[in-house]
């Protein structure tokens, strides 16, 4: 598979997720901070899944949890 495609895949395992969590927020009612957190959880927890390997998602996290400290 070209890298093109490799980076475009790997995107979309790492994007998806976190799109989800972004839409809840945005929503017109505005959900409780334990929400968030769970949608959090979750959303890692699928890129873990998608992945597989620590190596692949590490960095991916490392600036996740970065931006979730702010």
């Amino acid at each position: 598979m070209p890298s093109f495609w490799k980076n475009l895949v790997f995107i979309l395992k790492v994007m998806a997720p976190l799109v989800k969590v972004l839409r809840l927020v945005d929503s017109e009612k505005k959900p409780n901070m334990g929400y968030i957190y769970e949608a959090m959880d979750k959303a890692k927890e699928t890129i873990m899944k998608s992945f597989k390997n620590e190596s692949k998602y590490k960095d991916v996290f490392a600036f996740i949890d970065k931006r979730w400290d702010i």
